[in-house]
């Protein structure tokens, strides 16, 4: 999975004509029980430019919140230091700016909510 997600990663920076290239790469799996949840939380660290990652791997009622800083538009209303809401559906894969706070609600199913998450810390000329 890893290596697809940098080759199509490296293809969007050719295009986009960004000298950059992944320096570290960190990947995780999440498995949440019913009544678990991940706490808010992200994944910077000393200044480094780095993007997070999300793909899930089942289907599940409990989204995944990014905490949205700014301002923004939601079916035609303005909405200010909110959250953007992430229905979690199998096969589906986000990429964020590491130092997005995040977080989900607590985990009511007896299925376990399973993703694969990751962080790409980038060189960036």
């Amino acid at each position: 999975m890893q290596t697809v997600i940098n080759q199509k990663s490296k293809k969007l920076l050719k295009k986009l004509k960004i000298d950059c290239h992944v320096k570290e790469d960190h990947s995780w799996i999440n498995i949440l029980r019913k009544g678990e949840q991940a706490p808010r939380h992200c994944h910077i660290l000393k200044n480094e430019k780095s993007i997070s990652w999300v793909l899930f791997l089942s289907d599940s009622d409990t989204n995944l919140n990014l905490e949205s800083p700014h301002m923004f538009y939601e079916e035609e209303t303005l909405k200010y230091n909110t959250y953007l809401r992430v229905l979690t559906r199998k096969g589906t894969i986000i990429f964020f700016p590491s130092w997005v706070f995040h977080f989900t609600d607590v985990h009511k199913e007896f299925d376990q909510r399973i993703s694969i998450a990751g962080k790409f810390v980038l060189d960036i000329k």
